[in-house]
Order: C-alpha cells, then sequence, then structure tokens
C-alpha cells in the first residue's frame, strides 16, 4: 500500500514541479477579452488591430442624458477622480493620425473618394483639385506619405464627422438624435486590465450607476469599454466551467463508484483526470504566453476523454485479477486494452492536431491543451494504474447490467443493414425538415449581457 501511494506521490510531486517552474519561468496572462481572438492572417491587418485594441483597451465611455444629466455627470466623474481614474479627451493631430494610418494609406477612402475613383475623367479632376489645395493642412501633412492623397481625404472626412462634440461649461457634450448627452471618456489604470481586477473595478462601477440612477431618477446612464467585456466574460467563463466540469466530473464519478463500488476507484480516477489538467496545462503555458479564459471553459471536454481511459484501463485490470492465470494473467493489462488506449490517444491527438493551424488561437490552444493532456492521462493511466491491480473489484450488478448490453449490442449486429436502413431516412429526414445551419460570426463567442450590448449602442 505504501509503495503505491509513493508512486502516485512521487508522479504528482514532478507534475507540480514542473508547472511551478513553467508558470514562474513564463509567466503567463490570462485574457478574457473577444478582440484577442481574431484572426491574425494579413499583417498591416494584425498591426492595426493591435494598435486600435492596445490604445483603447484603457479607455471606457460614459453618456449622460435627461433632466439632470449634469449633476449626475459631476459626481460620477468626482467619483471616478476618487478611484484614480481620470478623465481625458485628448483629440489626436493631424500628424500623429498621418503616421498612425500610412501603412494602410491606398487601403483608407473617403466617400468622395470613392465615387470619384470609378470615372477616369471625373477623378483626374477631383485630384488635380485636391492637389491644389497645398494651404491644406491634411494635403500637406500627407502629401510625402501618400502622393494618391487618398489618405488626406480619409483624415480630413473622419475628423470632420468627429466634430460632434462641444465644450459647455466645462462638460463634454454631442447632440445626437436631438438628444444633448454630457460625455465622460476616461483611462484607466494599467492594473485594472488584469481579469481579477477588471471584474471588480467594473462592478464597483456599474454599483455607482445604479446609485446615481435612483439618486436623478430622469437621468439615463449608459456604459461602454472593453473592461466591461473582459469581466463578463471572465465571470461566465469561470461560471461554465465550473457548471459544466462539475456535472461531468460528478456523473462520470458516480459511474465509476456504481462499477468499482470502492472509494479507491474514483480516487484513481480523480487522479488520471488531474493528471491530464496538470499535463495540458504545462504544455500550453510552454507554447502560449497569453492564454485565453474560454480556452479553459473548452478544455473541460478532456474531463471526459481522460477518465475514459481510467475506465477501461481499471475494468481490465479488474478483470484480470479476478481471473484465473489459465484464463489471462493477473499482472498489469490484456494485449487488447493496452494496444487499444494507445490507438485510442493517437486517434484522438491526431484529430485535435488539426485544429492547430487554425487562425483562431483559441482552438490551437485548446488542442494544445487537450492532446498535452490525453498524453499524460495516458501514461497515468498505463504506468500507475497497474500497480493498483489488487484493489480493483468489478461488482456484480455491473457485470450483470453489461450482459445484458452485450446482448442487445449483439442482436443490433444482426439486424445492422435494416437498423442502418432505417437510421438514414430518420437522419435524412431530419435534415429535410431543419437543415443544418453553419455561422462562423465570432460575436456569437462573446459572453457579454444584453444590457451590456445595448448600454454600448447608446453611448
Amino acid at each position: 500500500m505504501k509503495k503505491r501511494i509513493g508512486i502516485v506521490f512521487i508522479w504528482f510531486s514532478g507534475l507540480i514541479l514542473l508547472l511551478t517552474s513553467i508558470f514562474w519561468l513564463t509567466k503567463p496572462t490570462f485574457s478574457a477579452d473577444m478582440f484577442s481572438l481574431l484572426p491574425k492572417s494579413h499583417s498591416q491587418l494584425a498591426y492595426g488591430e493591435q494598435l486600435f485594441f492596445e490604445k483603447n483597451a484603457h479607455r471606457v465611455v460614459f453618456s449622460f442624458a435627461g433632466e439632470q444629466k449634469n449633476n449626475a455627470h459631476d459626481e460620477f466623474n468626482n467619483w471616478l477622480e476618487q478611484q484614480d481614474i481620470t478623465s481625458t479627451f485628448n483629440f489626436p493631430s493631424i500628424n500623429a493620425l498621418t503616421t498612425t494610418f500610412a501603412p494602410y494609406k491606398y487601403a483608407l477612402l473617403s466617400k468622395p473618394y470613392k465615387q470619384k475613383i470609378a470615372d477616369k475623367a471625373s477623378f483626374e479632376q477631383f485630384y488635380l483639385q485636391q492637389l491644389n489645395q497645398l494651404g491644406s493642412p491634411f494635403v500637406s501633412a500627407t502629401l510625402s506619405t501618400d502622393i494618391s492623397l487618398s489618405l488626406a481625404g480619409f483624415i480630413s472626412e473622419n475628423l470632420s464627422q468627429s466634430q460632434v462634440f462641444t465644450i459647455k461649461q466645462n462638460r463634454l457634450t454631442r447632440q445626437y438624435e436631438g438628444v444633448e448627452y454630457a460625455m465622460l471618456f476616461a483611462t484607466l489604470p494599467e492594473p485594472n486590465l488584469s481579469i481579477n481586477n477588471a471584474i471588480s473595478l467594473a462592478a464597483k462601477i456599474k454599483t455607482q450607476i445604479n446609485t446615481l440612477s435612483k439618486a436623478y431618477p430622469n437621468t439615463t446612464i449608459s456604459y461602454s469599454g472593453v473592461l466591461f467585456h473582459t469581466a463578463e466574460n471572465a465571470q461566465q467563463a469561470k461560471y461554465e466551467m465550473s457548471l459544466f466540469g462539475g456535472i461531468s466530473l460528478m456523473a462520470l464519478m458516480v459511474m465509476v463508484f456504481w462499477v468499482f463500488r470502492a472509494i479507491s476507484s474514483i480516487l484513481l480516477a480523480s487522479f488520471t483526470v488531474l493528471s491530464a489538467l496538470m499535463g495540458g496545462a504545462i504544455a500550453m503555458l510552454l507554447v502560449f504566453n497569453s492564454i485565453h479564459l474560454l480556452t479553459l471553459v473548452f478544455a473541460v471536454t478532456l474531463i471526459g476523454i481522460a477518465i475514459d481511459y481510467a475506465f477501461h484501463g481499471m475494468t481490465d485490470l479488474a478483470k484480470a485479477a479476478n481471473e484465473t492465470a489459465q484464463q489471462a494473467s493477473s499482472n498489469g493489462y490484456s494485449k487488447g486494452v493496452k494496444s487499444a488506449l494507445l490507438l485510442s490517444f493517437i486517434t484522438t491527438a491526431l484529430g485535435y492536431s488539426c485544429l492547430l493551424g487554425a487562425p483562431l488561437t483559441l482552438l490551437a490552444q485548446v488542442a494544445v491543451f487537450v492532446i498535452a493532456g490525453l498524453f499524460s492521462a495516458w501514461l497515468f493511466t498505463v504506468l500507475i494504474l497497474p500497480f493498483w491491480q489488487q484493489t480493483l473489484r468489478v461488482s456484480t450488478s455491473s457485470l450483470l447490467l453489461s450482459k445484458k448490453i452485450t446482448r442487445v449490442f449483439l442482436y443490433c449486429n444482426k439486424i445492422k443493414k435494416p437498423l442502418f436502413i432505417a437510421l438514414s431516412i430518420v437522419l435524412a429526414s431530419l435534415l429535410v425538415l431543419k437543415p443544418i445551419e453553419f455561422n462562423d460570426d465570432i460575436r456569437l463567442l462573446n459572453a457579454s449581457s444584453e444590457q451590456l450590448m445595448a448600454s454600448e449602442k447608446n453611448t
């Protein structure tokens, strides 16, 4: 008994030591930002996305509308200052915009430019008119960078559209559909972008907004920003991991206990799953510096696959231990099951390896986690479980049920042709009644609430 416990202790001590060392060396970050899942298919597009999201990841926006919007605005602004969050509205210079958008000078076109470029004669006249406006700050700032003047038109158009904000009594305001809004643009300190801090700060802000909404019932307060999406997606991810992981684990543990009727079997199955999770985590930390929380949600499927290795392994070990020496070996796995476990790992790993080249980092992270996790579970099943063979016994009731299920499968094998035809007809009928629809919209992965999405539209 001591030898068996010592072997398990050594196994997990090695995994813990390896995981701790890699975590300390790589210092990974965890993200719940949905924008980070966007595929990086083009270098310039990837650079533009990174630049845009880095500049806006720290920003939150609030709008106030109604009779008492000014009072609510001022009180909320004071509260933000108490939280060391400064309200900012710094409009970029033309030169700064030119530097930022220069890599995309031929891809960014203003509406007049798009209209004129379709006709050669009208575009030539339009271009000469723009070229003659050397006194224009937009032309003079971009001419050396972009001789086509498409960048000048794009910056000019967007700046003119942005002049919707005005300053009234030291408050930034704007008019939209006949309603005047008091606006607040705030920049968050860097530490508040971590997941736990984001959840905490988002909750504080929402609490303060609810307090102001009660104090000023005729005022509507809306908010938006990456902070709120990060907080809600992180909370949803944690909830799904706890719910689905807990349900699947409990259901499988009940099945294992019903078959073996021993606490040791549950411990061995748990150790196999734990070994898989630690092995997957080690590999993922080695390969990726930033880990998305949705990866951990999808990786919950590893629990069901890993525990299958333990279940089939323990069943075969118990069978071998119960049979006589003439019927089977009482030491270790039977040859068929040992080969089946290896083939099962290989085929599953090959299937998940197809995700390694996916444009979404999320799918690649899931693939690495599951493949490495299954390898760790397979090693634990093959190397460690045989030491516990003498403690495993299959219950009589489960043996009787397995015999009944075997008879059902044998009967189905006899009528496989008509059964196959019947199932094909049913499947075809279902496909006709309700065809399968595929949707690759990445926004479907977003777990942000409808309230947040509605508030963002109103901000």
